[in-house]
Formats: C-alpha cells, sequence, structure tokens
C-alpha cells in the first residue's frame, strides 16, 4: 500500500522478520518511483544489507484479487465465512459507501491486515482510531442484549486516608459523574483516629453538594484507622451487604472510570446471568491525565495466576461472594496494597466458586489506574499460593523467581512413571544424532525410552545410526512407519507401542538446554487437570520459537511472541510464568496416554501435516483439562527443517484443507480464545494492538 512521503515519493512498507521471508501484494502505479523501507517485527534492530533479497514479481489481476480475498478472509474473523465471490460483491458495496473504486476499497481493506499498532508507542492513535470501532463490533454482537439497565447497583468503594489529594478524588468523583447509566454508588470511606474530624471530612462535604450526582450518589463514611482490608469491609458491611446481588468495584484516589463502565457490566450480566467476578481490562494514566500502559487480560488463568500473574485493579466482585468469602480481609500481617489484597482474594474466593465457570473477562477498558498497580513482590504471592496449596492439600510448593513472578514446583511421586517420546524421522542424521544424542544425555529424569519412528529412512548414514543408537542404549528403540509422511499417523502408530504412562511428542531436530526439562514437563502432565504440557522453545539463534499457540493468530493458530529475544520477559512478563494455554506444539509435547487415546489421538485423516497438535489440545481441553505452557523446560528447535515448507501446489492444496478443517470444527474458539484478549491483534505474533476493518486508512494514491 502507497503512502506519500513530504518529498512526494511514494512508498510502501513491508513486514520482514529475521530470517524469514515475507511477501505482499502491492500496486504499482506507472511513472511512480518507490522506496522500500524495511524494519524487524520488534522495531528494535536492523538488517544488514548483506543479508537482504529483494524481488517484484508480477502478477495477474486476477491473482492479485484472489490474494486480496485470501489474506483478507485468513486474518479478518469478520470475512473468514466470505467466499471469494461473495468478497468481490461486499467490497463493491464497500467501495459505494467509500465513493471510491472497488480496487481501491479492496486494497484498503488488505492494508488493514498489515496494520501494525505496537502497546507503547502506537496505544494513544489506536484509542483515537481504532477503539470505538472495535466496542461498536463488540455491542454488534451481542444480539441478545437490549436493555443494558443493570438491575443491581454497582458500589463503587473508595478509601481515603487522612490528609488525602482532594485534586485526586475530584478526578475520581468526575469520572463517575459522567457514567451513562445512574444505576451505582460511591461510598467513600474516610478512615479517622479516634473521634476526630477535622478539615478533611468538611472539605469532602463541600465537593460532595456542589453536584447534584454527586450529593444524590456518593455516601461519605467515618470509619476507623486500620488495614485496607479491613477498611473496605467497613463499606461492605455498612451499605452494600444490604443488597446481596449488587456489585463492588473498590477504588484508590484519582482512578478514572470509563463513562460506560455500568452499561459493559449490564451486557456482561446478561450474557452470563452465573457469573459473579468480572475482571475487566485496564489502562494507567499519566500526571497529565494521558493514557498509557494498556493492560489486555485473559479469562480466568489458574496457573499463571498460581505463577504472580494477577488479576490487575479493574475487578468487580458481587456482594453475596464477598459475603459468603468473609470480605476483603486476608488475614495476613501488614499493609497490603490493593492491587495485593485483589491477588489475595481471588484465590480466597476460589474457595468457595469454581472461578473458570463465574468469572468473565470484559474485554473493554473499564478503569484508568492513577498510580501503577503489582507493586507487591513475588515473596508476598508466593506466601500466598503456598497458603493455598496448603488448603487443598496439594503436594507443591511456590518460591518467588524473577521479581514478580513465582514458581511452583510440583512433586512427582515415586516411582516415577515411565516416559515414551516419540521421535519421528526421516534421514538427515546429521539432525537426529544431535537431537538423540542431548536427549539421552542432558535429561536426568529416571524413567523413560526414546522410540524413533522412521518413516522409510533409505540414507544409509542414518540406519546405521539408527542401528548404533538401540545397540549402545537399552533405552532406544526403533519403529518402521513404511507409508508416506503423515505426522498423526506416526504419532498415533508410536503411542500404541509406547510402554509409558505419559507420551512425549519429541522433533527430531529437538536439543534440551536444561537437564530437568522432562522432569518439569512430567511433574506439570501428572497433575490431574491437567492435559497437553508444551515447552519453551528457542530458534538456533536464540530467539524464541514457541512460547504457546494463541487460536485465531495468522487465521487458524499462531506461536506467540515467536522470534522474541530468548531473555525477553514477554507480555506482562508471560514467558517467566507458567500459564494455561488454549494449545502447544507438538515439537515437544507431553500428555498423559490415557488422555492421549481416550479422545482418539491425533487427527490423521484430516490433519496429517498441520494443526495435529492443536487440534489434539483442543480435544482434550474440550473434556475440562488444562493445557499448559512452561518457561522451565527448555529446549531449542531447529524448525522443519527436515520436512521443508508449503510451497508445492499439492501441498498448498492440503494445508488449505487443513485450515478449512479446523475453521469448521474449532471456528467458535479461533475468534475468541479464552487465552487471549480481542484486544490484541490476530495478525501478527507480538501482542500487539488489533485493527478493525471498519476504521479504513485514506490511501494518498489512486487506484484503478
Amino acid at each position: 500500500m502507497s503512502q506519500q512521503d513530504s518529498t512526494g515519493i511514494a512508498s510502501f512498507s513491508l513486514l520482514i522478520r529475521p530470517g524469514r521471508e515475507a511477501q505482499r501484494v502491492v500496486y504499482l502505479l506507472a511513472n511512480t518511483s518507490y522506496r522500500l523501507s524495511l524494519r524487524t517485527a520488534n522495531d528494535k534492530a536492523s538488517l544488514p544489507d548483506n543479508q537482504l533479497c529483494c524481488s517484484l514479481q508480477h502478477i495477474s489481476v486476477a491473482d492479485g484479487w484472489y490474494r486480496l480475498w485470501l489474506r483478507v478472509r485468513n486474518l479478518l474473523p469478520e470475512w473468514r465465512e466470505v467466499s471469494f465471490p461473495f468478497f468481490l460483491v461486499k467490497v463493491a458495496g464497500r467501495a459505494v459507501n467509500l465513493k471510491c473504486l472497488p480496487s481501491t476499497a479492496a486494497l484498503q481493506l488488505y492494508e488493514t491486515t498489515w496494520s501494525h499498532y505496537t502497546q507503547v508507542k502506537d496505544y494513544s492513535r489506536w484509542i483515537e482510531e481504532q477503539e470505538p470501532a472495535l466496542q461498536k463490533r463488540r455491542r454488534a454482537n451481542q444480539p441478545g442484549v437490549e436493555n443494558t439497565t443493570l438491575s443491581a447497583k454497582v458500589y463503587f468503594l473508595l478509601p481515603l486516608a487522612s490528609g488525602s489529594c482532594l485534586d485526586g478524588l475530584r478526578k475520581t468523583l468526575t469520572s463517575l459523574e459522567q457514567l451513562s447509566s445512574d444505576n451505582w454508588r460511591c461510598i467513600l470511606l474516610l478512615a479517622r483516629k479516634g473521634d476526630e474530624t477535622g478539615e478533611d471530612e468538611q472539605k469532602i462535604r463541600s465537593l460532595l453538594v456542589s453536584s447534584v450526582v454527586l450529593s444524590q450518589q456518593v455516601d461519605l463514611l467515618l470509619v476507623a484507622e486500620g488495614a485496607l482490608g479491613e477498611i473496605l469491609n467497613t463499606g461492605l458491611e455498612l451499605q452494600v451487604i444490604q443488597a446481596p446481588e449488587s456489585w463492588v468495584f473498590p477504588l484508590l484516589l484519582g482512578d478514572r472510570v470509563a463513562s460506560e463502565c455500568v452499561e459493559w457490566l449490564s451486557r456482561t450480566v446478561q450474557q452470563a446471568p452465573d457469573c459473579s467476578v468480572i475482571v475487566a481490562d485496564e489502562d494507567r494514566l499519566t500526571v497529565d491525565g494521558r493514557r498509557i500502559k494498556p493492560c489486555f487480560k485473559t479469562a480466568w488463568n489458574l496457573d499463571a495466576f498460581l505463577s504472580g500473574t494477577g488479576t490487575g485493579r479493574a475487578v468487580l466482585i458481587k456482594a453475596s461472594l464477598l459475603q459468603q468469602a468473609g470480605g476483603f480481609a486476608l488475614g495476613m500481617e501488614g499493609e497490603l496494597p490493593l492491587d495485593a489484597l485483589l491477588y489475595g482474594l481471588m484465590l480466597k474466593l476460589s474457595a468457595h466458586v469454581d472461578l473458570s465457570a463465574s468469572s468473565r473477562n470484559l474485554p473493554v477498558v473499564l478503569l484508568h489506574v492513577a498510580e501503577s498497580a503489582d507493586q507487591h513482590s513475588a515473596v508476598f504471592k508466593a506466601k500466598v499460593v503456598n497458603s493455598w496449596l496448603e488448603t487443598r492439600q496439594y503436594s507443591a510448593e511456590a518460591t518467588p523467581v524473577s521479581g514478580r513472578s513465582v514458581r511452583v514446583r510440583w512433586e512427582v511421586r515415586a516411582p516415577e512413571p515411565m516416559v515414551s517420546l516419540l521421535v519421528p524421522t526421516r534421514d538427515h542424521v546429521e539432525i537426529l544424532q544431535p537431537c538423540i544424542e542431548s536427549v539421552l544425555q542432558r535429561t536426568d529424569y529416571p524413567s523413560f525410552e526414546v522410540i524413533i519412528l522412521d518413516n522409510q529412512s533409505n540414507c544409509p548414514q542414518t540406519l546405521a545410526y539408527l542401528k548404533e543408537a538401540c545397540l549402545r542404549d537399552s533405552r532406544v528403540r526403533v519403529l518402521r512407519w513404511d507409508n508416506p509422511f503423515n505426522f498423526a499417523a506416526i504419532n498415533n502408530f508410536g503411542a500404541r507401542h509406547a510402554n509409558g504412562s505419559i507420551l512425549a511428542l519429541v522433533n527430531n531436530d529437538i536439543e534440551p538446554l536444561n537437564s530437568d526439562w522432562l522432569t518439569e514437563m512430567v511433574s506439570q502432565a501428572c497433575r490431574p487437570d491437567i492435559g497437553c504440557v508444551g515447552a519453551k522453545l528457542y530458534y538456533p539463534n536464540g530467539r524464541i520459537q514457541h512460547s504457546g499457540v494463541v487460536l485465531g493468530v495468522g487465521g487458524v493458530a499462531g506461536h506467540v511472541d515467536r522470534f522474541a529475544v530468548g531473555n525477553s520477559t514477554g507480555y506482562k512478563q508471560r514467558l517467566l510464568r507458567v500459564q494455561n494455554i488454549s494449545a502447544v506444539t507438538a515439537a515437544c509435547l507431553a500428555v498423559r496416554k490415557d488422555l492421549f487415546d481416550r479422545v482418539g489421538g491425533m487427527n490423521e485423516l484430516q490433519l496429517a501435516v498441520n494443526y495435529n497438535d492443536v487440534d489434539l489440545c483442543l480435544k482434550i481441553q474440550a473434556l475440562g483439562y488444562r493445557n499448559l505452557w512452561t518457561p522451565f523446560a527448555e529446549l531449542i528447535h531447529h524448525e522443519s527443517v527436515s520436512r521443508g515448507t508449503d510451497r508445492s501446489p499439492s501441498k498448498r492444496v492440503r494445508a488449505q484443507n487443513e485450515a478449512a478443517y479446523m475453521h469448521r470444527t474449532w471456528g467458535h474458539l479461533l475468534d475468541r480464545d479464552p487465552a487471549y484478549n480481542p484486544n490484541l491483534t490476530l495478525v501478527h505474533e507480538d501482542f500487539s494492538l488489533r485493527v478493525s476493518d471498519d476504521c479504513m486508512r485514506q490511501l494518498s494514491t489512486r487506484y484503478p
């Protein structure tokens, strides 16, 4: 897509990554100069000229239209079911609305799939250009929600200390004044020592009487000085508990609530009337009131929570549940900030309700936080998590790691279960041998076997190595699969011959980095509520290859944080934390054999090569198990070295058929992965911001 700079020279951008080929359609006008600008995916590195190779290939008009449709259909969920003929019809309709030619409308639509809004540099622009359109579409996708009046009130609890900043209070109350619904009340909890009242009360009451809305909707309560949980409980007991069906939203001085907060709460409750906890998105406020640092959250993610990923501050809780749990107080010594209190409170609430069923993620920014959140340390988190583990009598221990993160080590009870490592291969001994040798030498788990699944190798060196490996180490055996390549069928064949109660699917281009990698994966896979377990995989150059698979990214599923620097912490420190994820790659995947068999193994009919691992994970997840990714099992992955790429026409057709099967079978999840947030991109793998196709960037160049 071309644009003109100050010199009048049109240019277009192409997003590329180190070591990867990138292609895109561009329309070039005759007699026009073009400049090619290159940047890396993370905007932090430059590519040397001697590592670049650029070329232009002429394609027909028909092929161009087909490619536009294919990318738009794959990457924009709202266009996913649109056939090519209907695409032409819809684009013609858009052209009429935009008062432009159909080709211009199609190119504009195509351009949205290349738009890249980073959370740091482009958040303000995203708020202005994209957020309203995404919220509008979200409302349109709630056809059953008509009346947005909430039957129960929302109670905002705002604790105030003696000498509180009146300006911060004014900002918070002003945001409440602007709420689109009047079905709320705010309780100001002014802490005092003894019987003192002082100037604080007078100033606050003067502020309240200055506004008709505030004088009617805001109550001021004088409470005894104490810990934050005790102060909030006072407000809960004196006011809110009289209406158990109401909702409680604790705030801090200077916080600002989005004007449509009550409306969105009502919409969520109507769609999920049984929910008792709602966690919304939030961001931070600068001193001058600018919104920065968005925090886009997932659905309830227990293992991420146990690893230190809290809910943030935008949390609404039903009063009846708070009453059942004994309120906000945690019974822990010392003063806790609100985000720490909420972290402990969520685990406390989990003793009374199943948060995976009773909580909802509301992907709308409802709170603009005045002060930095997540101030509590990993030491505090580990203490809370250990208390939770002890209450449930789990054989596990939480320890603080990496500043604000926690690692939970789950015990593998003796005798350790046998693990069968299934390694499909064909020739390429230069890849296979380092894999097998590194597994044998760098794995301290005591009970495992390596089953090499030989898919018609004919290389003499490979055949000699297979024979030698079996003779040298009794843990190794070779099974011959004398059929055309079918990754799913090969692994199913291996599983039928496995002796272990745990299966570990391992590519032949994997090399462990830490000796306890298999111990970590087995300890997670043995947990009764866990399904598939994935590892942290690196490219040979040290960049991230796999940190979990997110549904919908790239059309079907993508590896988020791929190509990130190996030691980076990732979005909200996710690369440091165990977390539940919808799917993990079979390049290194552990699962109990009984679960693998229960879902019929991998789909070898419709998914011979691609997405069979994602499909396996989703089948197991559909049974009620949580899939999981751990950063504490680290391996190198020479991705697809031995298999190659899907470039031939026949392979492309097969890949398209496999993608179509995934859309037919799991389409409802591909559009809304519970381990992801709909405000985040489905185009890129870097947690950048989502772009709505309703926001069309105006082009400075005419198209035919």
